[in-house]
């Protein structure tokens, strides 16, 4: 079958949220659309490991360059955090399945 591409976009709830605590809020729905994935956590390091997703490096945006996804290692994903002003607005996450 191959790896498949999968993303997911959730809103900051409050001032409070961090990327972890909204990771945990839509644990079940991010893992419904990469089902071979047994758990997601965020990666403290730049280059996430299997099953976390890591900060997407400043400068790319992988809505405008397809390219980045074809870097992308399989198990693995990425987060960029939207802002609207000044203020986070939504936690956009995406990343491939396994196989």
């Amino acid at each position: 079958m191959g790896a498949e591409p999968w993303d997911y976009t959730a809103p900051f709830e409050s001032q409070s949220d961090t990327v972890k605590t909204i990771l945990a809020k839509h644990k079940k729905k991010i893992l419904a659309l990469t089902p071979d994935w047994p758990d997601i956590g965020v990666s403290d390091s730049p280059v996430p490991d299997f099953f976390t997703v890591a900060l997407l490096p400043e400068g790319v945006d992988p809505e405008e360059d397809d390219d980045f996804y074809d870097e992308i290692e399989r198990g693995t994903g990425y987060y960029r955090i939207n802002y609207e002003g000044d203020k986070p607005k939504t936690v956009y996450f995406f990343g491939y399945s396994c196989d």
